[in-house]
């Protein structure tokens, strides 16, 4: 900790009283007399690293404050690198996390999406070779995924099918059903959707979990964690917090359309977008995470299980939330 005081001192503007441990080794709160700082020790490659660091900062360019801004180094960089590490300093939020079972915060918290994606519009990474550029693989992705489900399928018929295999063949066909059928959907207009999006330029933070939002005593949410965003169409980022506050309420759909329509008083979205959202949220990912779990990873514990299992209890009231979200989304077919 010692050396972490005299690096911190000598890199950055900033004379630290006490740092406190967040995340051993990973993350740590740096207190001053004035305002308070939030260290993290990444390990990610440095094209990741040059890519989270741009993106935050255009944020802070276009006037965006409602999220974890970046602290410079004395030589005004944005991150620096100290041994195997990259060391990011950002202000430090206050607040409480937010509720999806509650209506008001699912509302602010894509109320601040809205803002954060209107303030990333025209971001152009121009690095080569950048992993975090996930413009128009999202179809491809979705082919590799049904791939791998079809192969895991022909792998475990050669053995001895355990209380987990047999949940994953249960499913299977219905699950290869909602992804041919999200394929046909999407081969219909995703390519120029994304062209046209890609254009006008973007991010998505792409984790909006409850936990990487904070809501001030004056009710205002501040964004933070972008250790996973990436380049791509921003209605990704609210496909995704819309599923997460649907299983956040057993599938039931009032807060999640709550949140889109809130969203939408931010930056309207167009039909393929609405398209798009149902389609990503008709794919059943959480079934392909946790056969790849199993399958790739190897991973064989009961909490895997459990996901699984929950899949088949969730079928019937995920299909009857997508047909509430299927009339909300226009979508026709």
């Amino acid at each position: 900790m010692t050396e972490l005081f005299s690096t911190v001192s000598l890199l950055y503007s900033m004379p630290v009283k006490e740092i406190v441990t967040l995340k051993k080794g990973k993350v740590f709160l740096l207190k001053s007399d004035k305002e308070d700082r939030v260290l993290k020790l990444l390990t990610l490659p440095r094209q990741e690293m040059d890519f989270i660091s741009a993106a935050m900062s255009y944020l802070t360019k276009t006037g965006f404050r409602d999220f974890n801004e970046i602290i410079p180094t004395r030589d005004g960089a944005a991150t620096c690198s100290l041994q195997d590490t990259t060391l990011l300093l950002t202000k430090a939020l206050k607040g409480e996390m937010p509720s999806y079972q509650k209506r008001e915060d699912c509302e602010k918290v894509a109320i601040c999406l809205g803002m954060m994606h209107t303030a990333a519009k025209g971001f152009q990474y121009t690095e080569q070779g950048s992993s975090r550029i996930k413009w128009g693989t999202l179809i491809e992705s979705m082919r590799t995924s049904r791939d791998n489900l079809l192969r895991f399928q022909r792998e475990q018929s050669k053995k001895e099918p355990h209380s987990f295999d047999e949940f994953f063949l249960t499913l299977l066909d219905d699950q290869l059903g909602e992804i041919d059928a999200v394929l046909t959907d999407l081969s219909e207009f995703y390519s120029v959707l994304n062209q046209n999006k890609q254009k006008e330029g973007g991010f998505c933070h792409h984790d909006p979990a409850h936990h990487n939002f904070l809501i001030d005593q004056n009710g205002t949410v501040s964004a933070c964690d972008f250790d996973h965003a990436i380049a791509d169409l921003s209605c990704h980022d609210l496909a995704a917090l819309v599923l997460k506050i649907l299983k956040a309420n057993d599938w039931r759909t009032e807060n999640a359309i709550r949140a889109m329509l809130s969203y939408e008083k931010i930056l309207p979205l167009g039909s393929a977008e609405k398209r798009l959202i149902y389609a990503m949220l008709k794919f059943p990912y959480d079934f392909y995470h946790a056969a790849f779990a199993r399958y790739c990873e190897r991973d064989d514990s009961r909490r895997i299980e459990k996901k699984m299992k929950r899949q088949l209890k969730n079928a019937a009231p995920r299909q009857k939330a997508l047909s509430e979200l299927k009339r909300y989304c226009e979508v026709k077919k």
